[in-house]
């Protein structure tokens, strides 16, 4: 008995000793293990790639990156090298953090995302030609001369003498025009989370239009229509692969003058016209605008 007694003491000693590298070992990989922190960066952005502290890698999604404790510059560009996310993280021993990088970008990063913007500003170009739908439409160009712009935007027409009425070719002025001129302030602008701008603008305007209607309602003919319309307007410009588009509101008060031609049907004389002059009137509300432009 005292034999089996040492016998199991001595076995359970050597299994010990045995053992002791493997739980030595093991210690040490933990230990190795939490001198350090993971990272994981994932993106939407299709094509894009990641960089942290300015080592890049050619992917979109990254998972428990090894990295030492401290703080560390992550960021994602798209694959015409726009930075569309960027962030200054601090990670500690054995953390791990993923990170959520659809549309955020850090405060601590912003003089990285101006340079962006300006980059993307200049390579756009400062003078632009489309068109425009307001309360006074037509062909548009813009130049920008720093955050300032002016717009003029407008349309020509003429009537000849073999589409006027008798009475129109009495009455009508055939010198048909709008012309609309802007001021336009840039106030913001914006990356997007698919690396291009939007620009937030605001501004003040004044149109005039000559073109002359006809009301199908009443059977009244409108000559030598002069509206003129001051207005205020703010909206959003979006810039894509192949040029802008601009979505916005304008207040306009339209004063407008025109000669109305009324027609009537009496019993036993027929259709009797009456030729009114400088007739004047004033509406004012909202108008929806939209705009197409292309920039050089």
């Amino acid at each position: 008995m005292k034999q089996k007694l040492i016998l199991g003491i001595m076995i359970g000693f050597l299994t010990i000793v045995n053992m002791a590298p493997v739980f030595a070992q093991q210690d040490k990989g933990s230990s190795i293990l939490k001198q350090f922190g993971f990272l994981t960066v994932v993106s939407e952005v299709r094509d894009a790639s990641i960089l942290i502290n300015g080592r890049e890698y050619m992917q979109s999604k990254v998972y428990n990156v090894e990295l030492s404790p401290g703080t560390h510059y992550v960021e994602v560009k798209s694959n015409k090298g726009e930075v569309i996310y960027s962030e200054f993280i601090t990670l500690v021993s054995g953390q791990s953090m993923a990170l959520d990088t659809r549309h955020k970008v850090s405060d601590l990063a912003k003089p990285v995302q101006e340079e962006v913007i300006k980059t993307i500003r200049q390579r756009r170009g400062t003078f632009g030609v489309g068109a425009q739908l307001q309360s006074v439409s037509g062909f548009s160009i813009k130049k920008f001369f720093g955050p300032m712009g002016i717009q003029v935007s407008g349309l020509i027409g003429s009537q000849t003498e073999s589409t006027l009425e008798n009475s129109e070719k009495l009455y009508q002025d055939d010198n048909n025009f709008n012309i609309n001129v802007r001021w336009v302030y840039n106030i913001a602008e914006r990356l997007r989370s698919n690396g291009r701008l939007m620009y937030f603008y605001s501004g003040v305007g004044f149109g005039i239009d000559t073109f002359d209607d006809l009301d199908f309602r009443s059977d009244n003919y409108y000559y030598n229509t002069r509206k003129y319309v001051p207005h205020v307007f703010a909206g959003v410009e979006f810039d894509h692969g192949l040029g802008a588009l601009s979505l916005g509101i304008e207040y306009r008060i339209q004063y407008m003058t025109r000669d109305v031609e009324t027609t009537t049907y009496n019993w036993g004389k027929g259709y009797e016209s009456v030729y009114e002059t400088n007739e004047k009137s004033t509406i004012s509300g909202l108008v929806l605008n939209v705009a197409y432009h292309w920039y050089f």
